[in-house]
């Protein structure tokens, strides 16, 4: 049997390093980890095909004789908001060379003066959750002073929009009162848009013109793009016909949703480049490009972060989760892969694994095979305007599922911000793959540190012959550090 890994844990209290070792002391890359890390708790990375995943913070445990945590702490050391860093090494290997499985800052030290054991939480970031989203409100003072007269009251308490992709019916803001004569500031974006003109409409009625849309920059130094709206056109319900939202630098709409989270997070998400794990968010990035996206954000409600648009905007219409896993924060897509993909790993169960548990199937109670999704919203009506239905009489997978488990009930959501039916019958297909059947589920425990690198829902090909099973392919669901120094692979059938 495969020997475990040893978990290495290093704490960087203001440029003091100490390291610690679950097993034997060792010297890595000139760094000593002593064998004092008497406990670990490191969160799984998963994405359950029918669920919810778990926490996000790692727990230890030190001998405080060993830490100088007191001491450093009555010397001004901070101990909260420094850095652990966590590896699964391998004798002969550097920390390169090792998996690095978390790094994050360190939360709520507790000092046991009686057992003598220092315990404390990692997680991300503290600023990664407090992001605002949309960031700016109309009424931010000083945001529009020298640029227009007196703000509407209405327009006040609104967020400056923002848009991503091609939208339907947004809303145009006025900045100022109807001046009588001229022109008035309508506010179309707290960005540049694709869109060099604007079609304005009323009650599904155009009002005049297109109007060109023009970029400012407002008091605050932030760019905006506003339409300048005859007084004789002026009402403050006017929106937009359609809106091609925030460009990427060659000029093209960003629409795609890889590339829109990416941008969220770096226009947005007050993080830094390096906080994000790049690892898992580019790799999912052409996955996540299948799909398009047409988003208005312009409403933001008391304590409302970024991570919470993600999670409540964007996880529950496309198949991607959120969150930080190792300490830094990222997603991962989670569709179902065709059944041509390439496997990212082969398991031989009695040869390269030895350790299998939870075997189980999935409830049939969950088969569903007639779908409904309905997309395109129109901001200015408040609704989805178009439906895509996928069942037993235009889809295969449905059929097959029908034929074994009889016909379910109908599984329908909105997706507002689902853009077009290209991406609305995507999605449908993704759910009528993920809910046909019924599935088989299995743990396997590895000692390799290295499946902890593997992505989600990555195609696993197994043989076990107590099951006769011959590379049969499987989803990774899960993947979860033990503190025994082994992973466990959760899987579920293809």
């Amino acid at each position: 049997m495969e020997r475990p890994f040893t978990y290495l844990l290093l704490l960087d209290f203001d440029g003091e390093k100490h390291g610690y070792s679950n097993r034997e002391p060792e010297l890595v890359d000139g760094q000593m980890f002593a064998s004092g890390l008497i406990d670990i708790s490191l969160p799984a990375r998963e994405a359950p095909l029918f669920g919810f995943s778990g926490g996000a913070d790692m727990g230890f445990s030190i001998a405080l004789e060993q830490t100088d945590a007191i001491a450093l702490q009555q010397k001004g050391v901070r101990l909260q908001r420094s850095v652990a860093e966590c590896w699964a090494w391998l004798p002969d290997q550097t920390l390169d060379q090792a998996v690095q499985i978390f790094k994050g800052e360190i939360r709520s030290p507790a000092f046991d003066l009686n057992t003598g054991i220092f315990s404390a939480r990692a997680g991300a970031p503290a600023f990664v959750s407090d992001a605002p989203f949309p960031p700016a409100q109309i009424g931010d003072e000083g945001r529009f002073a020298s640029q227009v007269g007196e703000l509407p009251d209405d327009s006040l308490r609104l967020a400056v929009p923002i848009i991503y992709g091609t939208v339907t019916g947004s809303p145009l803001i006025p900045l100022e009162l109807n001046p009588g004569v001229g022109t008035a500031v309508f506010l179309v974006a707290g960005h540049k848009l694709t869109s060099s003109t604007i079609q304005p409409a009323l009650d599904g009625v155009a009002v005049g013109g297109a109007l060109t849309v023009v970029d400012g920059i407002d008091d605050l130094g932030n760019p905006f793009a506003y339409v300048n709206v005859p007084f004789a056109n002026y009402d403050p319900n006017l929106y937009a016909e359609s809106v091609e939202g925030k460009p990427a630098p060659d000029g093209n709409a960003i629409e795609r949703l890889g590339d829109v989270l990416i941008d969220i997070w770096l226009s947005f998400g007050h993080g830094k480049f390096f906080d994000l794990d790049r690892e898992r968010v580019y790799a999912s990035r052409p996955l996540l490009n299948r799909y398009r996206v047409g988003a208005l954000f312009n409403t933001r409600t008391e304590g409302q972060t970024i991570i919470d648009l993600l999670n409540t905007r964007f996880a529950q219409q496309y198949p991607v989760v959120f969150g930080p896993a190792n300490g830094r924060f990222g997603w991962d897509a989670v569709f179902i892969p065709p059944n041509t993909a390439d496997p990212v790993l082969t398991l031989i169960y009695g040869q390269t694994i030895h350790d299998r548990q939870g075997l189980s199937q999935t409830d049939a109670a969950q088969v569903r095979n007639r779908f409904e999704i309905e997309y395109a919203q129109d901001s200015y009506q408040g609704s989805t305007v178009s439906s895509r239905r996928l069942d037993d009489s235009n889809d295969g997978v449905c059929r097959g599922s029908v034929s074994r488990w009889g016909e379910s009930p109908v599984h329908s959501w909105q997706a507002g911000d689902v853009p077009d039916d290209g991406t609305a019958y995507l999605l449908a297909e993704d759910e009528a793959r993920r809910y046909a059947k019924v599935r088989w589920r299995v743990t396997y425990g590895l000692a390799n540190p290295a499946v902890l690198q593997l992505p989600l829902f990555g195609v696993v090909l197994v043989t076990d012959d107590a099951l006769s099973w011959s590379r049969k392919k499987f989803l990774i669901e899960g993947l979860v550090p033990r503190p025994d120094g082994r992973v466990d692979l959760r899987l579920i059938e293809l």
